[in-house]
């Protein structure tokens, strides 16, 4: 009645289970066709030298004769069962060690790791403006005076920035200012449960919500969402319009009151999910115009003397009229030459050649006020006035002979 060890062994002469690895001396007696034979013990070395992947050096387990330095005892099956015992409790400790500390020199741990053991925060480190999936993960410690110069270092050169990072901002457009501001932030500033930051160089803070990628993601998200809610509409419609048909056919009035208390639900459903798409739609069109607005080329603007004179070029070109102007009722003068290109600094001219204190009014040779400046052609003849009433030079000239 010797109870059976449960691990690979061979059958020794006597009739006992004896692994290979344990007793040279009941190996002797056994079958020398089981001489390549080798308990579990020696397989669960391997197994841990594999998942460990340590070099040929470091094999301890793998000798002739495995048996982790302890021996059978053959007398009783009480005997061999609590050596079993012994030798699996040996391995379990022995897996321990060795996933403790021969995977911690085989397998170095990474700076970070070991900074985070004395206290430390990391962060995700973008490109300013940029929401792609190109971000540098730096760390400083929670005792570090300069931690503000340091990550800046490690964002301009895990980032492969062209000029060194200046300033650190939030989502939000924040600053942070001290080690404190990387706590408790909310969930739309961190990712991964990482502080996120844009470092920025030259120019100023760019709203990575307005970038073209993030514009792009945020009008795809609309459209998914408009199309389930059309289809959930359409669904309710449909159904809606089932039961109103089951309604028309069926005979039981209580089963008719049933079918209209579930067609006024689903009309209520209707109505809320057709505001809900109408909002939808809303989203989808001002996603659209951002991202429309984010496409197109910005404007530039001339600065100092450039913009002088763009804004110079700019104006519309008004037309310049030269008139030939005589005073009021004086025919015999020669006209003077008065340029303009409104009506206001045409009068002033007149006045200034005419050496007038002021003028107000024009006439043409006939008589007429010219009111507006598109009265008045190139060239024209005018009399210019100083408020008076227009002068007939031939009535003038006629009364003047009449007095004399």
């Amino acid at each position: 009645g010797k109870a059976a060890i449960t691990q690979p062994a061979f059958q020794a002469s006597d009739g006992t289970k004896v692994c290979l690895g344990c007793s040279s001396q009941q190996c002797r007696s056994g079958n020398p066709a089981n001489a390549s034979f080798s308990c579990n013990m020696a397989a669960a070395g391997r197994t841990i030298i594999e998942d460990c992947e340590l070099p040929a050096s470091k094999t301890l387990f793998l000798l002739p004769r495995p048996c982790l330095g302890a021996r059978a005892d053959l007398s009783s099956s009480s005997k061999l069962e609590q050596t079993m015992h012994e030798w699996d409790a040996l391995v379990a400790k022995l897996q321990h060690m060795v996933d403790r500390d021969v995977r911690s020199v085989t397998q170095p741990k990474p700076p970070t790791q070991t900074l985070e053991a004395v206290g430390s925060i990391k962060v995700m480190v973008h490109r300013n403006g940029s929401v792609d999936k190109k971000r540098a993960c730096c760390l400083v410690t929670k005792k570090d005076s300069h931690w503000l110069e340091h990550l800046l270092e490690q964002a301009t050169e895990r980032l492969d920035l062209a000029n060194a990072a200046r300033q650190l901002y939030f989502a939000d457009g924040r600053q942070p200012k001290s080690l404190t501001d990387f706590e408790n932030l909310p969930t739309n500033l961190c990712v991964h449960g990482l502080p996120e930051l844009w470092a920025v160089s030259r120019d100023g803070f760019l709203d990575p919500e307005k970038h073209v990628d993030s514009l792009k993601g945020r009008l795809q998200e609309s459209v998914a969402a408009y199309k389930v809610g059309k289809q959930e509409l359409q669904d309710l419609k449909a159904e809606r319009q089932s039961l109103k048909k089951q309604r028309v056919g069926e005979t039981n009035e209580t089963k008719q009151n049933i079918l209209e208390s579930q067609i006024d639900a689903l009309s209520l459903d209707i109505e809320q999910a057709t505001a809900q798409l109408k909002e939808y739609k809303k989203q989808v069109l001002a996603c659209r115009d951002k991202l429309k607005a984010a496409l197109q080329p910005p404007e530039t603007k001339p600065s100092g003397q450039r913009a002088d004179v763009f804004a110079r070029l700019a104006k519309p070109n008004r037309a310049t009229i030269r008139v030939q102007a005589r005073f009021n009722g004086n025919d015999k003068m020669s006209p003077e030459p008065c340029l303009g290109t409104s009506m206001d600094e045409l009068l002033l001219s007149c006045a200034k050649r005419l050496k007038m204190r002021v003028v107000k009014r024009l006439y043409s040779l006939d008589g007429k006020r010219l009111r507006k400046f598109s009265d008045l052609q190139q060239a024209q003849e005018v009399y210019a006035s100083a408020g008076e009433a227009f002068i007939d030079p031939v009535k003038q000239a006629a009364e003047l002979q009449l007095r004399e």
